[in-house]
């Protein structure tokens, strides 16, 4: 990545003019993004079809199917792993051999 931007950095003659990422923000909310991306997915629908649906363009409804990694970034968290003490799982087997079970 860094050998890349100091290509565009000598082929433009200049550093950049707007910082990583700026630019316009997504015109869609976050659901939105999650359903077109679920329904491009599933039904191959063209994305001009729902950006029609959206009322927006096909280059916005294609720069949210295109990028997912924003989205896990977002929400789509898995749970966070939970450190348990093994003092506490022995302890927890004791009284399960005391229940019965």
């Amino acid at each position: 990545m860094a050998r890349q931007d100091s290509r565009l950095r000598k082929r433009r003659g200049h550093d950049r003019l707007r910082a990583e990422g700026g630019g316009p923000g997504q015109q869609l909310v976050f659901t939105d993004r999650v359903i077109a991306t679920l329904v491009v997915l599933r039904f191959q629908l063209p994305h001009a079809v729902l950006g029609v649906l959206y009322g927006v363009d096909r280059s916005t409804i294609t720069r949210a199917v295109h990028d997912p990694p924003a989205l896990g970034r977002a929400r789509l968290r898995g749970p966070r792993r939970v450190r348990i003490a093994p003092a506490y799982v022995g302890r927890c087997l004791r009284l399960c051999r005391r229940a019965g079970r």
